[in-house]
């Protein structure tokens, strides 16, 4: 047997925050979402050893390729986003309990049809996302029925899902494109993907994937708290 070790320490070292960081904080009707720039110490580090870690791909809902990990994978990070929430007045939860993944895409990308729909993210108060690249595009926030959340939706919170999942067709298998909005969803921001910037934003906000794809890929970590 073979086997890609990564020391922990190694791999500790590399997931690093910047100690002095300037909070940008965005608002846009009534959404609002902060941007932190020059978040981790040494982000080509970062990139190096996590092109190590195993990439899932196949078709699902989400676009591209996943790499999964825990919170005892992320530990700097994850305590950064501790102290964030606290600092921000974000939702309290415990980070502990969080779910990190990478989202890797590229140009061409093969997807289930409408999985581009925007949707919220249910079963997290709030999201964290590292952009480890520069890309065209980045975060689209929509309104549905120009609600920006489902905070005031008449329907059940647990029925919400079935607004943005009632046109998805897993059996087919598309190329990826952008969704622009319809006669129910208007687009109304798009948070750039900016090398090494974090943005934090509250899940029940109707947000998608946005991008202009080339031959780099678009590489960015995940965390659900």
């Amino acid at each position: 047997m073979n086997f890609n070790f990564i020391d922990r320490n190694e791999l500790y070292k590399t997931l690093e925050t910047n100690d002095h960081l300037e909070i940008t904080e965005n608002e846009v009707g009534e959404l609002t979402y902060y941007s932190i720039s020059n978040f981790l110490k040494n982000p080509l580090d970062t990139i190096s050893v996590l092109e190590n870690w195993p990439a899932l791909d196949g078709h699902v809902y989400t676009p591209g390729a996943r790499q999964n990990f825990t919170p005892m994978d992320l530990v700097p990070i994850i305590k950064k986003y501790q102290s964030l929430c606290f600092q921000l007045g974000l939702p309290n939860a415990d980070v502990t309990k969080s779910l990190s993944t990478s989202l890797i895409m590229s140009k061409n990308m093969q997807v289930w049809k409408n999985s581009w729909m925007p949707h919220v993210d249910n079963n997290c108060l709030v999201v964290c996302n590292i952009w480890l690249c520069d890309c065209v595009g980045g975060t689209a926030f929509y309104k549905y029925k120009g609600h920006y959340n489902n905070d005031s939706l008449i329907l059940p919170k647990s029925k919400v899902g079935g607004i943005v999942m009632n046109k998805l067709e897993k059996n087919i298998i598309v190329p990826w494109q952008n969704f622009e909005g319809d006669e129910d969803w208007e687009l109304y921001h798009v948070a750039p993907s900016t090398f090494n910037t974090l943005i934090i934003y509250e899940g029940k906000n109707f947000h998608g994937t946005y991008a202009e794809f080339d031959e780099k890929y678009r590489y960015s970590i995940q965390t659900f708290i």
